[in-house]
């Protein structure tokens, strides 16, 4: 994948409380498909550690897209929910200023 220079990307880092609850996993399913869908975000990258830390890492095409989604509102509405799922949370936002390497095959 080539990525130029306004190329946003999204770091989420969480820990979920033991009792997240059944409507956790349908709804980050469903905010990846619409953000994937009609939002510009190009990559979605998931990963649990081995200590149970939650890694999400999204790319988008530039600060515009990035913004049209901060704006969504089912997406806010799965914003005011963080307390209930995580013990806690942090984001980071920053942008690609180089993107190469082997071709994969």
């Amino acid at each position: 994948m080539t990525k130029t220079s306004s190329t946003r990307v999204v770091i989420f880092r969480a820990r979920h409380h033991s009792d997240i609850g059944a409507d956790y996993e349908p709804t980050v399913l469903a905010l990846k498909a619409r953000a994937l869908a009609d939002y510009d975000c190009t990559e979605f990258l998931y990963a649990v550690t081995p200590d149970g830390e939650e890694i999400a890492i999204s790319f988008w095409s530039d600060e515009a897209a990035l913004l049209r989604w901060k704006r969504d509102e089912a997406h806010r509405a799965a914003q005011r929910q963080s307390g209930r799922w995580y013990a806690d949370w942090r984001i980071q936002v920053g942008s690609i200023e180089r993107d190469y390497g082997a071709p994969r095959g």
